[in-house]
């Protein structure tokens, strides 16, 4: 464990800031999260940095034992498709209230998910509560979640979540000042080669042309598209008309499978 009691594997020498700053970022970090954990009764709490059209998820959280043994789920928070959390703050972008994971699935639902069977059962974290304390883009964001195995959150808990969400959004410049992009960069690059861009110079694929996809990978339908990428449901339509034109495939699910077997898509 380090320090500063806190997952940090993605900080290293290429990152443009000195030690003190990234060392005054973590106590910053692991003060807010040990903060929610004492007013909210929770197994864990983390924060996340997620962006559906990069790809890129990072998390760091308390218990640091327990999420330095599950960075190899990381980038099933996204590939998955289905996670109900992640889907809701996509197909809302402009709801940014606190949530629980009941609010936006039911349990017989939930349990019949991707999500569910390789991410939440077996970490213990099917109870989760979440909130946003911060945007990057419409597809993007920093997200506060705390989990529980045993029982759901309660209102009361919800209410004081939401209460704290000023304080928290207050001090996200300072948490996110090594910006998690960068590192969420390098490592969408790392995992896809140069295959990725050339594949897309290949087909004429334009980088909104490949948002839209990577949004309708995730199941969102074309109006849930285009509330996260702030355009028309006609412009994300004839994207996908374009999509379908330039990967030789005629429905959303040729597209998809097509983009993935190109390495376009995870």
């Amino acid at each position: 464990m380090n320090p500063q009691g806190l997952h940090s594997a993605q900080f290293d020498s290429r990152d443009p800031y000195s030690l003190e700053e990234m060392l005054n970022r973590r106590a910053v970090l692991n003060a807010t999260l040990k903060m929610l954990s004492l007013v909210i009764r929770c197994d864990t709490v983390s924060w996340n940095y997620v962006d559906a059209v990069s790809g890129a998820v990072i998390i760091e959280g308390i218990p640091a034992e327990l999420f330095d043994n599950q960075t190899a789920l990381w980038p099933l928070v996204l590939e998955v498709g289905d996670h109900p959390m992640v889907l809701s703050y996509l197909e809302n972008p402009l709801d940014v209230t606190p949530r629980r994971m009941s609010d936006v699935v039911s349990g017989p639902n939930l349990a019949k998910t991707r999500a569910y069977s390789e991410i939440l059962h077996p970490t213990g974290s099917q109870f989760q509560m979440t909130v946003l304390a911060g945007r990057t883009s419409p597809s993007g964001g920093r997200i506060y979640t705390l989990t529980r195995e045993d029982s759901d959150f309660t209102d009361e808990e919800l209410r004081v979540l939401a209460g704290m969400q000023p304080l928290l959004v207050a001090l996200d410049p300072l948490i996110s000042q090594i910006n998690p992009s960068v590192t969420a960069e390098t490592a969408v690059r790392a995992r896809t080669g140069d295959q990725r861009g050339e594949a897309a110079l290949e087909l004429h694929l334009s980088e909104r042309e490949l948002q839209v996809l990577a949004l309708v990978s995730k199941g969102l339908t074309a109006g849930a598209c285009a509330r996260s990428l702030s355009i028309s449901e006609k412009t994300v339509r004839k994207h996908l008309e374009n999509c379908y034109n330039k990967l030789g495939c005629h429905d959303r699910l040729g597209a998809v499978a097509r983009a993935k077997e190109l390495g376009l898509l995870r």
